[in-house]
């Protein structure tokens, strides 16, 4: 089979390789993720699966344990990514910025000291992410950035204007 060239000369054999070569480098400097450290405090609101008339509201720091209700759930927020992306192609979760677009934090749940799930936190997305085994959900209302506030009522707000 004959190697066809495209119309500025480069055949496709030679441009699939670079192509992917491209793709990984850029998702490699993108999967910079914030420990948390510019974190300085996050508001979730908790709720559960199986008893929906549940809601704590719960402002906590990277890395802390936190008790849900009285129940014998905690939970930490380990990871921190301003610009939340998954990669189908490599299964991998990466921050395509540092810039708040899409942000979310990764959630361990514990039951007294064993780990029984990890799951995620957005800001910018209202539906549910259950967690498998504990069904406590999380949702990001505010969180402190770099300084900065950002709360989900001036999101909807400016996203209306």
């Amino acid at each position: 089979m004959e190697d066809k060239k495209s119309r500025n000369g480069y055949s496709s054999k030679r441009i699939g390789p670079l192509w992917l070569a491209l793709v990984l480098c850029i998702s490699a400097l993108g999967m910079t993720k914030d420990s948390g450290s510019e974190v300085s405090s996050v508001t979730l609101e908790v709720g559960h699966r199986m008893h929906p008339n549940f809601h704590q509201q719960i402002r906590t720091e990277m890395n802390t344990r936190e008790q849900v209700g009285d129940s014998d759930f905690f939970f930490e927020i380990t990871e921190f990514y301003p610009h939340f992306t998954y990669v189908d192609s490599t299964k991998q979760t990466i921050s395509l910025s540092d810039e708040p677009e899409n942000p979310a934090f990764k959630i361990r749940v514990y039951n007294n000291e064993e780990l029984i799930d990890d799951t995620w936190a957005f800001f910018s997305v209202k539906a549910p992410h259950f967690a498998p085994t504990s069904y406590l959900k999380f949702h990001v209302t505010h969180f402190r950035y770099r300084g900065e506030t950002y709360k989900e009522s001036e999101k909807k707000k400016n996203d209306a204007e």
